[in-house]
């Protein structure tokens, strides 16, 4: 038993570099080829060389010809055998190319971004955050990293790999070098306190793997806030309290359920941006802060987050900014001030 394992694993590490033997085996063939027909044809290296290649590729442009027997000997040799090794090379070529695809599209081969956005998981408003995320002007690169067959949307440009959230796969995903994760619920599971238990472990999963990734989780129920400490989770959002928020407005103030969904997508009119305090800005008050964001960017500030974590929505006129504050503005699309 131990023999066999031994001989399939040796054959497994020589298809895996059967296009390096295939490949040095052909310059071999080549070389030799090359040698022989100056000797037996009296050619320079030069014209030797062009010959070879012209033979076994089987252009055959004329120009160089074989006129004794020996060098007859070898163009025959040289012309069965190239036939045979170009093919097998183009065939190996071919085959390592498409696996290398196929392995893409079923996300087992690791990926090499860095500072991306890590999507845990896959369900309905999967596309939408792709969507949002793709239309920022920061560019952020995107890996999925769900429990799927095959890639689930036709888009090379963002990375997949299948599987749960371990250890292994957030390697595969690059995972050290993300700059953010997002946990989605698993709308397989029908119970939603499951679906959240299961959110919550897959954070503190990632949360152990890199401690510096920023995560943000979706939960479905309120209840399950109290073991959202657990999950080390940096930000939490509950789809159920944002719907019934909405609705509840919606009933009272007719409308304010369309500007809040506008101002949460990329491709409408205005979005919500988080931006460090610019040093121009620190010591002015609130009021005149307002007021040069709107004149020279266009744009709205709406809350001021202190250095100590405290959020002020529609902060006092007189409040005085602080160099490690940072604004959340509404926007057309990403300030740079």
């Amino acid at each position: 038993m131990r023999f066999s394992a031994t001989v399939r694993k040796s054959w497994r590490r020589l298809r895996a570099k059967s296009f390096v033997w295939i490949t040095l085996w052909s310059v071999l063939v080549l070389m030799v080829a090359v040698s022989l027909i100056g000797y037996a044809e009296g050619l320079s290296f030069r014209d030797s060389f062009w010959w070879a290649v012209v033979t076994m590729t089987t252009v055959g442009y004329g120009d160089i010809s074989p006129a004794t027997l020996g060098g007859r000997i070898v163009a025959v040799g040289l012309m069965i055998s190239g036939i045979g090794l170009l093919s097998v090379l183009t065939a190996t070529l071919a085959t390592h190319l498409i696996d290398h695809q196929s392995k893409l599209e079923r996300g087992l081969r690791p990926v090499k971004e860095e500072g991306h956005v890590l999507i845990c998981g896959w369900n309905h408003t999967a596309n939408d955050i792709l969507e949002n995320l793709q239309a920022d002007r920061r560019h952020v690169p995107v890996v999925i990293l769900a429990d799927l067959e095959r890639r689930p949307i036709e888009d090379a440009d963002i990375g997949f790999v299948q599987g749960g959230v371990t250890r292994e796969t957030l390697e595969m995903a690059h995972a050290k070098k993300a700059e953010c994760a997002v946990i989605l619920g698993d709308e397989t599971i029908e119970d939603t306190h499951s679906r959240d238990a299961k959110t919550v472990i897959a954070s503190l999963t990632v949360k152990e793997y890199n401690p510096d990734i920023y995560v943000c989780i979706e939960l479905v129920e309120r209840t399950s806030l109290e073991h959202a400490a657990v999950s080390r989770a940096d930000e939490v959002v509950v789809s159920g309290d944002l719907t019934g928020g909405l609705l509840s407005r919606a009933a009272l103030d007719h409308g304010i359920s369309r500007v809040v969904c506008h101002l949460v997508r990329t491709d409408v009119m205005g979005e919500f941006y988080r931006l460090t305090v610019p040093e121009r800005w620190v010591g002015l008050v609130f009021i005149d802060c307002l007021k040069q964001a709107k004149e020279a960017h266009d744009m709205l500030i709406t809350a001021v987050e202190t250095r100590s974590g405290e959020l002020m929505i529609n902060p006092p006129a007189t409040y005085q900014m602080q160099a490690d504050d940072t604004v959340v503005v509404i926007s057309k699309e990403r300030p740079e001030i």
